[in-house]
């Protein structure tokens, strides 16, 4: 079965619970008492996994899966049981988390609703489903380990604590941490399958049997050697035995009657591949592949893993590659479909859990490649492998695994513009990392490790967790905090306003100084008990379910002889304490303090209004929402955020974790920003009771983020990420702003300059809001729609509403609906910018010198060469009928009214003054993103040179500083006031709408003279390789092929070489209403389809560069 067949199946599959792993692991406990807990433990895994049925599907390339099904999940009682007995029960008790979570409705899980019609299945977590015929068998494993599994050994541990079982049992009631993590505690870890590939399993056992023959303890404890030595010889045996049943059932189906020659070939290249790889070291790629996903779902299976990831497949498997490629045993062709299949088959693996988790993770386990990346010595490690797992994900779009890419400067340009067209596709990934900031961190948390080590083996466990691949104990934690609800704990005495539990006593604050202090205490006790409480359950987890064959896939296990759980690895200072929702309490402080500076309320006013959410208190809301917001490059809420995560930081390292290592802090969403936000009250950053907090680490609260994506940036870079492990920050954008490749170039030259800080992590959902929208009402018609939650991607259709309407509220930046026609030019390069000294003398004031601005936009993406901030001047001599910036056209200052997804419902001021000075400090703040990607200031309108004084002095002071300058002019004002300043410019966009006077005036007000007039001048003043005329296509005024004739004669007339196309919309006719104005564009004014291919033609003819924009 190939990839696309496989992939298809995969969205056609119901979710399935698959009893039959459990059943064998639970026989073979019921037969193992006496032995040692890691005997005992290496003993169950291996017989269940030599009982399991070898499933191999028509066709497969790959073979090899977790369960029976094709989208299945193992119910791991041994870890926890009560979830389990609850589901089958039917009972009405649930975790408090339950009650504010929810789970998708569509994809797979409408199939599964679908066949629960038929009477054969059993709905189980309210989306999978299991088989009427095993739910006696299950609920007898879950009774069995109703008291033996890590759940029920750690309560036994951490409820022998009465203090302890008040505070955790009333944080999960409140929702102030997540439900108990024992379902799932293990994962974001990486095994060393570096070792495996180049040695082989059957060199492991040969090493353990080695060392138990030479042991010769010293003291009793060092028996407990031996007991892993022989634990792990059995877990690898047993893995040996389960790759030879799908090498007997490969055999047995080749021998099968009607099989055809191809198939019974395959079929015994399979057995025969099985019988040399994991036992032995893989000798090629095929052989590789298939080693590599044998073990990989080796340990996947022994554990109930979130964040189990493979780390850096390119690295490690291009030797093997590279080999065949030489040889000419392999062609791209057949690696690009082993690599899609196996993006299938990683897809394919489920997990079942507690309701509240499986509503937590959407479905998703988190399995992380990473692409990219350095070796020892720091060179960059790109390589054709890298390139082609790019490939294969844009080809073959699937959920798993997510891509991330370690960034570093050296990275190919070939590499990096691939990985760029990956994210292009809108599924969410590659993520982007900055590799010298987590290095940074790994030699700061574990002194002592090599630098080389750390390079070589920088690997991503799980969604946006670094780990030293091969090396390192997974990176477990608990669950997440609720920053929000420590919040309101602070704010309201320690008492929970939702269900009025009352946590430890704390004054009601009347000041800001007194909420600060009140929410420090209340978090440093919750990070207190949460890491107390997870030590418990962690060392039930070494009694009851240690990992044994992950343990021996990481080094130094096997030479010191402990299993991860006694600290084994070489790095074990990987557990983390997780938080979510911190942005949405600096913006919270920063609106206190800004109402109680400005004596708008008072403390308890607000608490009553907030208590209210917000009803009979719309003008406090509205000046809550208005405080400054995190994400605008304001310092007020910023400082506010640094200062929280320094105390956030001090707070988590000063816990020890159960392997002796203090607590890693790190912060984190996947999908806790739903349940967390529902169980919250309104909050004084303009939250209404019940809203989904912000997600990640520095991303924004949707909406808020109202200075464009350099002020993003520019608020996140701000962060010191050395000092946590982990992060995440989500943009979005419009596909038509990353269009072409300059769209690609100008992406990619943003994230250079960002990771230039020490910003950690950046991911885009690069996607249409529209469309999302629609995928809501027909979500039958978006099956395969991918898109980019936290540190995952998920399937939109299967995501839950409130997590659905937080992607879709994502400010999106650089809207265009446009869509280039195929066979149009790319934009021309531009001559690099003019080198010109600006002596101080020609300097103005800049403080003296003010304009009017409507508005300033980073990062856009049609307003010159390089990432650009374009500056928007008020007023303008024309009044096109199709100006999609009315707001621009008059003078003076005007009231807009909000939009109906504004977050402020009040309206916005159009016009502000100005002065030189501000404009030029913004810019500089931003500098770095020009610096990086050529790019520079263009100044726009309105008419920008109808404000001649403003303009001229602010070129000057650019230019002074080394700043690129362009101008869009509609060429309609008076040439010599203004003549001093065209030698200064880097380009000129110059728009010719219509050379007939006549018609010109028609629908502009104004006539054509100045506009023909001013054209050869202004290309002689700039240079003609410096300017471009603006062409808007207009049905009606100039998509005809006599108009084009005229304006193409206008073009050469001047001199001027290049044109772009702007097709007309009509995406500012809302700005007309909000303006109280009517749009002057009839209603059903569209292009006439051959009107852009026909004006592109004209203007060829004549030998203009033209382009569509």
């Amino acid at each position: 079965m190939g990839s696309k067949q496989l992939r298809q199946a995969y969205l056609e599959a119901p979710l399935m619970v698959d009893v039959e792993y459990m059943l064998q692991y639970e026989r073979a406990h019921r037969q193992t008492d006496g032995l040692s807990v890691i005997e005992r433990r290496a003993e169950c895994h291996a017989r269940a996994l030599e009982c399991v049925t070898p499933t191999i599907n028509a066709g497969e390339l790959l073979i090899g899966q977790k369960t029976r099904f094709t989208r299945g999940a193992i119910p791991y009682c041994n870890y926890a049981a009560s979830y389990i007995i609850r589901e089958l029960s039917n009972l009405k008790s649930e975790e408090a988390q339950d009650m504010v979570t929810e789970v998708g409705s569509g994809g797979g899980i409408s199939i599964g609703q679908k066949l629960i019609r038929e009477g054969k299945y059993k709905l189980f977590g309210k989306k999978f489903l299991l088989p009427v015929s095993d739910i006696e068998s299950l609920r007898a494993c879950a009774d069995y380990f109703s008291t033996r599994c890590m759940q029920c050994a750690g309560n036994r541990l951490w409820k022998n604590s009465p203090e302890m079982v008040d505070y955790i049992e009333k944080g999960w009631q409140a929702v102030l941490f997540t439900a108990a993590h024992d379902p799932a505690p293990e994962g974001r870890c990486v095994l060393d399958f570096e070792s495996v590939l180049g040695r082989g399993l059957n060199a492991m056992i040969a090493e353990m049997e080695a060392l138990i023959a030479a042991h010769q303890p010293a003291v009793i404890a060092d028996t407990d050697k031996v007991y892993f030595w022989r634990a792990g010889i059995r877990a690898l045996r047993g893995v040996l035995t389960w790759v030879g049943n799908y090498a007997a059932e490969a055999r047995r189906q080749a021998a099968a009657p009607g099989v055809s020659e191809a198939d019974r070939a395959r079929l015994l290249d399979i057995a025969e591949r099985c019988g040399r790889v994991p036992a032995l070291p893989a000798t090629n790629f095929r052989d590789a592949m298939q080693s590599f996903w044998f073990c990989y779902l080796a340990g996947q299976m022994e554990g109930a893993h979130l964040g189990y990831s493979p780390g850096r497949f390119d690295y490690y498997m291009y030797p093997y590659y590279r080999k065949d490629r030489d040889a000419g045993t392999i062609t791209d062709y057949e690696v690009l479909e082993l690599l899609e299949v196996l993006r299938v088959k990683m897809t394919m693996i489920e997990y079942v859990a507690s309701f509240s988790w499986e509503g937590l993770g959407s479905g998703n386990l988190f399995q992380n490649m990473v692409l990219g990346g350095v070796d020892e010595e720091g060179k960059p490690t790109d390589n054709e492998l890298s390139c082609l797992l790019l490939q294969a994900a844009i080809n073959c779009h699937t959920t798993q695994p997510t891509l991330s890419v370690w960034y570093d400067p050296q990275l190919s340009d070939r590499f990096l513009m691939k990985a760029i067209e990956c994210v292009k596709t809108g599924i969410g990934f590659p993520a982007w990392f900055n590799l010298k900031v987590y290095i940074q961190h790994e030699l700061e948390t574990s002194p002592g490790l090599p630098l080389a080590t750390i390079r070589k083996y920088a690997s991503m466990g799980g969604c946006t967790e670094p780990t030293v691949g091969g090396h390192s104990y997974g990176i477990v934690q608990p669950g997440f905090i609720n920053h929000v609800k420590l919040f309101e704990l602070a704010l309201y005495g320690g008492k929970d306003p939702r269900t009025g539990l009352q946590f430890t006593a704390t004054p009601v604050p009347l000041t800001y100084d007194e909420l600060v202090s009140c929410y420090e205490k209340h978090l440093g006790e919750a990070i207190a008990m949460w890491q107390r409480y997870w030590n418990y359950v962690m060392a039930a987890h070494r009694q009851t379910c240690p990992l044994v064959f992950c343990s021996c896939l990481t080094r130094d296990c096997i030479k010191r002889g402990k299993s991860l759980d006694d600290a084994g690895a070489v790095v074990n200072g990987t557990p983390t304490t997780l938080s979510t929702g911190m942005v949405n309490v600096a913006n919270s402080l920063a609106a206190v303090r800004r109402l109680l500076i400005e004596k708008v309320c008072t403390m308890d006013q607000l608490r009553e209004a907030l208590l209210a959410d917000w009803t009979g208190h719309d003008d406090l809301k509205q000046r809550c929402a208005a405080a400054p917001k995190w994400g605008n490059n304001l310092d007020e809420v910023d400082n506010i955020f640094c200062g929280m995560y320094d105390v956030y930081c001090r707070l988590v390292r000063r816990g020890t974790n159960f392997l002796g290592k203090p607590y890693d802090p790190s912060m984190l969403a996947i999908t806790t920003h739903a349940p967390f936000g529902r169980a919250c009250f309104a909050t004084p950053d303009g939250r209404v009771s019940g809203e989904t907090l912000c997600d990640g680490v520095t991303s924004p609260q949707p909406g808020t983020d109202v200075s464009g994506p350099y002020a993003v940036l520019l608020s996140a870079s701000k962060v010191d990420h050395t000092r946590i492990r982990g992060g995440l920050h989500n943009m979005k954008f419009h596909p038509s702003a990353l269009r072409g490749v300059q769209g690609s170039r100008k992406l990619l030259d943003m994230i250079r300059t960002y990771f230039q800080s020490n910003a950690f992590q950046i991911q885009f959902n690069v996607v249409d809001s529209r469309m999302l929208r629609d995928a809501q009402a027909h979500p039958e018609q978006y099956r395969d729609l991918i898109v980019r939650v936290a540190g995952f991607s998920a399937f939109f259709v299967e995501l839950a509403k409130p997590i659905q309407e937080e992607v879709i509220l994502r400010t999106e930046h650089n809207l265009d609906s446009l869509s280039p026609v195929e066979g149009a030019d790319e934009p021309a390069p531009m001559p690099a910018p003019k080198d010109i000294v600006v002596p101080d003398t020609q300097l103005p004031s800049l403080d003296a010198v003010s304009g009017v601005v409507f508005n300033i936009e980073d990062h856009t993406v049609q307003d010159g060469p390089g990432a650009r901030t374009t500056v928007f001047l008020k007023g303008c001599p024309l009044r096109c009928k199709w100006c999609c910036n009315p707001e621009g056209q008059s003078f003076d200052v005007e009231e807009m009214a909000p939009a109906e997804s504004a977050v402020i419902k009040a309206p916005s001021v159009m016009g502000k003054k100005t002065t030189v000075a501000e404009l030029v400090k913004y810019v500089n703040e931003r500098s770095g993103f020009f610096r990086s990607s050529g790019g520079g200031v263009t100044l726009s309108g309105g008419e920008p040179l109808a404000q001649p004084a403003f303009v001229r002095a602010a070129v000057r002071a650019l230019k002074a500083r080394g700043i690129s300058v362009g101008i869009e002019t509609s060429g309609c004002y008076a040439f010599e006031p203004v003549a001093d300043i065209f030698p200064l410019l880097d380009f000129v966009y110059y728009d010719v709408k219509a050379p007939t006077d006549e018609v010109h005036r028609q629908w502009t007000g104004c006539s054509s003279k100045l506009v023909l007039e001013n054209l050869p001048k202004l290309a002689a003043a700039v240079g003609r390789d410096r300017v471009i005329v603006s062409l808007p296509l207009i049905p009606g005024v100039n998509d005809n092929e006599q108009e084009m004739e005229k304006i193409a004669a206008v073009i050469l007339e001047s001199g001027v070489t290049m044109a772009r196309v702007l097709p007309y919309h009509s995406l500012g006719s809302g700005k007309y209403e909000r303006l109280h104005r009517t749009y002057p564009m009839p209603a059903d004014a569209r292009l006439r389809t051959d009107a852009l291919p026909t004006v592109l033609r004209v203007l060829e003819q004549h030998k203009i560069r033209c382009w569509q924009e």
